[in-house]
């Protein structure tokens, strides 16, 4: 999940995400959201789940390692 503007969430709202992440490149990396376009589309909703979890967890990790392993 990423907080955005109702007038972005607006402009946005009727479109899938593949056609519009790709504006937002440091964006989806400052919030964690898998570059990777593959995984965008409805049918690998749970892969890109999964790889946001994992980078999720690896920025964790390195700015808390004593408490994530």
């Amino acid at each position: 999940m990423t907080l955005i503007s109702p007038a972005l969430n607006s402009e946005l709202s009727d479109r899938p995400p593949a056609d519009y992440l790709q504006r937002y490149g440091e964006e989806l990396r400052k919030h964690l959201i898998p570059t990777d376009r593959e995984l965008w589309g409805k049918d690998r909703f749970e892969e890109f789940c999964e790889r946001r979890a994992e980078l999720i967890h690896s920025f964790l990790r390195e700015r808390m390692p004593r408490v994530v392993k």
